[in-house]
């Protein structure tokens, strides 16, 4: 199959530069980073440009540990910023929930976890957590005071008014805690 760089659209010629990565192999990509490294020379930011898009190339080697070799080889480069290296990880992250089984994205997730993405990524699942329990805090107290107003006889308006709750939900809390309610005549 020919790759088109161009494309003819009435008066309009568009032109690309195809960049086919399977025509690469990123198990060369690898055994020359890590020869560049055993000769002591650090990995500089043209090197590992190349190492977010090996998922994508061809190579023997399992898509399961370029992720892991690319994320290690970001982690000893010397050029890159923190902030760097974690924009490098997420992509390298996204590739990975997009192309890897359950299985394979656990280990990779476990490799992550050790690194500056991983740290924001369990701050981020922490905050949520704790937004989470504010929310449900709140909801059963809500829901603890409509009950007992319906139990002192306050009606069904007022607590959905003190309580900003709808009526049809405070009636389903009664139903759910079977409770002694003074009944509204």
């Amino acid at each position: 199959m020919e790759i088109l760089s161009e494309l003819h659209e009435g008066i309009n010629t568009y032109r690309v530069v195809p960049v086919r990565l399977k025509d690469w192999n990123a198990d060369q990509l690898y055994d020359q980073l890590k020869q560049k490294q055993q000769a002591g020379k650090s990995i500089d930011r043209k090197d590992v440009i190349p190492v977010l898009l090996a998922p994508l190339m061809s190579g023997n080697m399992p898509e399961k540990e370029r992720f892991i070799e690319g994320n290690r080889l970001l982690q000893t480069s010397a050029e890159i910023t923190a902030d760097e290296g974690a924009k490098m990880q997420a992509v390298l992250y996204a590739l990975a929930v997009k192309f890897l089984d359950s299985k394979d994205l656990e280990e990779v997730k476990e490799e992550f976890s050790m690194t500056l993405l991983g740290q924001m990524l369990v701050n981020d699942g922490i905050e949520r957590g704790i937004e989470r329990g504010i929310e449900k805090g709140r909801s059963e107290t809500l829901r603890e005071l409509a009950i007992e107003m319906r139990k002192n006889g306050e009606p069904y308006e007022k607590v959905s008014r003190y309580t900003r709750t709808a009526v049809e939900t405070i009636r389903l809390w009664e139903k759910e805690n079977e409770c002694d309610i003074v009944r509204e005549s």
